[in-house]
């Protein structure tokens, strides 16, 4: 193959990239993945499980093989890889809800993006809408399933990292700010016994963090608290966790909230930021095309954008906090910072003395 073939053969595979998303997307929504889950299968039983039209069942395994999710075997059976084992529904580390929240929910603002590059404007922005992707998910209950569920399954590969780079032995009392349904605050808390801490999130997220603490039984030492963070915090914790939560605003809703944080501290604690990082030099690796891709994605969808270590420490000491230390973690960093000085008031972002009070259930 000449020089001039590899590269646009390359470039023609990159151009095709939302077939694969829709091509996993579908193979793990019509049930196919977990199909196989158990063990090799005939076309014919995977098409009669799910149901779905045989002909097209085994036009879709063609595709899986030849992106390596699933191979053949003997008698025309075909098997999940080491890597299409990872979307399945029984895997602790699934990422079959990750699939179908990019195949389902993603899709649709990215087609866009041209419009929002241009003009700087969100998608929702340019349809004159409001609330973007988050009044979707708080209007329509099938479209918060699938965040939450997609948000818990990128959040549990987070959490090892997380923890295999970072000792909690001495956090103290942690608030999970933006916790979701508390999988990062429970994955600490299951390695660390003496750990205690609160999930702090919306509403609508309390049912299923309630359901997430039972479930780990961690229900002595958890506790949620429905709160919109942008209003305030509550004082009382040691370890304020930011995990893939300021990446989402833009930099004058992060200063409110790292405010927020700083105020609740008061003398010591720590804020303990967990986001990807845009490298200082840029270069043609999966590592920085998946930052920068997201990146692109926080433009489209809510607005945000992903940062440098370099915007990181303006945001922190703008808001009257110090980065300690800057660590990696897996694909994603710790930013650790901590107080820098008593602030003069402690007036919350609405200008009221106290947070708003959440429903708390374990004092």
């Amino acid at each position: 193959m000449s020089a001039c073939a590899a590269v646009t053969d390359r470039l023609l595979d990159l151009i095709g990239g939302h077939r694969v998303t829709a091509t996993i997307c579908a193979a793990v929504e019509v049930g196919v993945i977990d199909a196989l889950a158990a063990g090799p299968r005939a076309a014919s039983d995977i098409a009669a499980d799910c149901p779905a039209h045989e002909a097209s069942i085994k036009r879709l395994l063609t595709a899986l093989v030849g992106l390596g999710i699933c191979g053949c075997v003997e008698g025309g059976q075909y098997q999940l890889t080491e890597m299409g084992a990872y979307l399945a529904q029984r895997s602790e580390s699934s990422l079959g809800d990750w699939a179908r929240f990019e195949g389902k929910m993603l899709v649709r603002p990215w087609i866009g993006l041209s419009d929002s590059v241009r003009t700087g404007r969100t998608s929702a922005e340019i349809a004159g809408s409001e609330g973007g992707r988050y009044e979707e998910i708080r209007r329509d209950p099938q479209a918060a399933s699938l965040f939450d569920a997609a948000m818990v399954s990128m959040t549990r590969l987070v959490a090892r990292d997380v923890l295999a780079a970072y000792n909690f032995g001495d956090a103290g009392r942690i608030l999970d700010i933006g916790g979701g349904t508390g999988t990062l605050l429970i994955a600490i808390l299951g390695a660390y016994p003496a750990t205690i801490g609160c999930v702090l999130d919306l509403q609508r997220c309390e049912a299923g963090a309630w359901k997430a603490i039972a479930d780990a039984r961690l229900g002595p030492r958890a506790d949620f608290l429905a709160a919109d963070f942008f209003v305030g915090l509550p004082s009382g914790f040691d370890t304020f966790l930011l995990k893939s939560v300021l990446h989402n605003w833009d930099d004058a809703h992060c200063a409110v909230l790292l405010a927020n944080c700083r105020r609740a501290l008061g003398r010591s604690g720590r804020v303990l930021v967990i986001e990807r990082l845009l490298e200082q030099f840029q270069d043609a690796s999966s590592s920085h095309a998946s930052t920068a891709l997201n990146d692109l994605n926080m433009l489209r969808g809510p607005g945000g954008r992903e940062r440098s270590e370099q915007a990181y420490r303006k945001l922190m000491t703008d808001a009257g906090l110090r980065v300690a230390r800057v660590m990696p973690a897996g694909r994603y960093h710790l930013v650790i910072a901590e107080p820098q000085s008593i602030p003069q008031t402690a007036v919350y972002a609405s200008g009221a003395e106290e947070p708003p009070a959440g429903r708390r259930r374990n004092g």
